[in-house]
């Protein structure tokens, strides 16, 4: 049995590349470009097996996007299971602007799944022998958002359920209730549905959530700042170190890998959550989205002691 089950409903293959400086009208040459395998749970996979944890990636495979992305992720000796859909496997563009160091971001929506594709995916689900399961990134188009909740409901009864997902897919994944959530504060606010300033209204946030029994524990994404572990009797603060950003691309993602393979461990909600902050620190100092690589990781968890 794997660490760490992830599953990735809307994948990508993520292309970066960088120009002197981004202009209308003009044709825009890239240079250092790479392809990446993308999508939140395969970015997620990506890190837990970086940090030498084991993992699977369950994800949605179409057209030659999607046979690109399975050769990269047999490349890079991923263990991964697709589930074949009719339409295309979505791509994402991201470009680096050199006499600014502003990041664009061109992300498409990627496929419609069928009805029948959906169900397929429910009983993956439901076939699992997994001790963590992690649902990440973005819905595809046209999938209704309670669809995220009956994933949840599907996952074996001992399985813990991580979740980092947008907008109302996060909401309805709570609806039926998760192991654990990673918002940033803009997504914890749009659950909340209202702004939240200070920190001890993120806290009381978090832990109406807990309180209502949608979740155990809620780690907050606070960017550059760090993160917030709220439980249901305790808050701490988890700052992040310093380091030299090269990419913010994926950088959640790794973070959720260090929630996901720290909880497969056995570690607490702070210990969770300290890997958490250190994966997502070391992961922006990579191009592209390239995985956070252990060492760094490693080094930076001792910084923060």
């Amino acid at each position: 049995m794997p660490d760490v089950v992830t599953v990735t409903l809307n994948p990508a293959l993520d292309e970066s590349g960088r120009v002197r400086r981004v202009v209308p009208e003009d044709k825009l040459r890239l240079e250092e470009v790479r392809i990446d395998p993308g999508g939140g749970g395969i970015n997620v996979a990506r890190n837990v097996h970086a940090l030498g944890g084991e993992v699977l990636a369950f994800w949605s495979r179409g057209g030659p996007y999607g046979d690109r992305l399975a050769e990269l992720l047999d490349g890079a000796r991923l263990p991964h299971r697709s589930v074949r859909i009719a339409a295309d496997t979505r791509h994402s563009l991201t470009v680096d602007e050199a006499t600014s160091d502003h990041q664009y971001r061109f992300v498409l929506p990627g496929p419609r799944l069928t009805d029948d594709e959906q169900e397929r995916w429910i009983q993956v689900i439901e076939g699992l022998d997994a001790r963590i399961l992690v649902l990440s990134g973005s819905l595809p188009p046209g999938v209704d958002p309670g669809f995220m909740g009956r994933l949840v409901r599907a996952a074996p009864r001992d399985c813990k359920v991580i979740v980092d997902a947008p907008g109302e897919g996060m909401r309805r994944a709570l609806e039926a209730g998760v192991h654990l959530i990673k918002p940033n504060l803009r997504e914890l606010e749009a659950i909340h549905g209202g702004s939240l300033e200070a920190s001890e209204d993120i806290v009381r946030a978090a832990r109406d959530l807990i309180h209502a029994g949608a979740t155990r524990g809620v780690v907050v994404s606070l960017g550059a700042e760090g993160a917030l572990c709220v439980t249901p009797d305790s808050h701490r603060p988890i700052p992040a170190p310093g380091v030299t950003e090269k990419s913010r691309v994926g950088a959640g993602d790794a973070a959720v890998a260090g929630l996901a393979l720290a909880t497969a461990r056995g570690d607490d909600l702070h210990g969770a959550a300290r890997l958490a902050v250190a994966a997502g620190s070391a992961s922006v100092m990579q191009g592209g989205t390239s995985p956070a690589r252990r060492e760094d990781v490693e080094r930076l968890l001792r910084t923060m002691e």
